[in-house]
């Protein structure tokens, strides 16, 4: 093995170690989490209709409003919060959106070993040489 071909290895075997300890954060950090709420979080700012209401002047209603795709058709359902659910499902819901970035993370860290073992089996690979026919005695 040339020295150059002995260098590649081991930068190869480096970067495998590094997309190594990346997955093992990505499940460290996914091992902490409680409760996941699936779902969106979001501030709704409405107006009422009341004419004697604040809201007819400009300011609006804020309202906590969560949100997801119902399992048996497209439509959105959405459900507004009280300051107490607020409070019970923000961090389940924080929560879900770290999950799901640290899982996709390590998908594409997967990819990215995957391709790094192939590069690694095809530097080590030796052919051996080459036989020569012998003639039949």
């Amino acid at each position: 093995m040339t020295d150059s071909s002995k260098r590649q290895v081991q930068r190869i075997k480096r970067e495998i170690r590094q997309v190594q300890n990346a997955v093992n954060r990505s499940l460290e950090s996914m091992m902490v989490h409680k409760q996941l709420l699936k779902g969106s979080l979001f501030q709704w700012s409405r107006r009422c209709g009341k004419p004697s209401c604040h809201c007819s002047m400009g300011e609006k209603h804020e309202t906590w409003v969560f949100s997801n795709p119902s399992s048996e058709n497209i439509t959105l359902r959405r459900l507004y919060l009280s300051e107490e659910d607020l409070k019970r499902f923000l961090a389940p819901g924080i929560s879900y959106k770290r999950f799901r970035q640290e899982r996709a993370s390590i998908i594409k860290d997967q990819e990215r070993l995957r391709t790094l073992l192939k590069e690694l089996e095809d530097k080590l690979l030796i052919v051996p040489p080459h036989s020569q026919k012998e003639e039949p005695r």
